[in-house]
């Protein structure tokens, strides 16, 4: 009696948990990068992210082939972007380790965020994405 009670529980738990997965195995970790300079003050929606140092994580949604650049500060996660793929040039400006760059144009006030996935990166190898999130002085 016992041990058939306790086997429909786990079959229920089982279940249950296999339901849920997917709803918690959306988002993959692909880096994450600490302390962080920030140059400017970045403008994200009705926001305003101060310039200093943050955690940046770069993230990939597994029912999708989109990269998203994730801004954290003490642990509050401040804003969610998506990415574009930009090809290289050249197999040699392939790096071993991963990058992150920043560039800004000026004409558009917009920053660039250039992550780059290196060859050393176990998952998702060779891969260059570019952010944009607009700024101010």
């Amino acid at each position: 009696m016992f041990y058939r009670l306790a086997c429909k529980v786990i079959v229920c738990v089982f279940f249950v948990s296999l339901l849920s997965m997917p709803a918690f195995s959306q988002w993959e970790d692909v880096c994450s990068f600490k302390n962080v300079q920030i140059p400017f003050n970045l403008k994200y929606k009705d926001k305003i992210i101060k310039k200093g140092k943050c955690e940046i994580e770069i993230l990939k949604h597994t029912a999708q082939t989109v990269y998203y650049l994730r801004i954290k500060k003490k642990g509050k996660k401040l804003c969610l972007l998506p990415g574009e793929y930009l090809k290289y040039m050249d197999e040699k400006d392939i790096t071993g380790k991963p990058k992150l760059r920043m560039r800004r144009n000026t004409a558009e006030k917009l920053l660039y965020i250039i992550f780059e996935s290196g060859t050393i990166t176990w998952k998702y190898p060779k891969i260059k994405i570019r952010f944009k999130i607009e700024y101010e002085d």
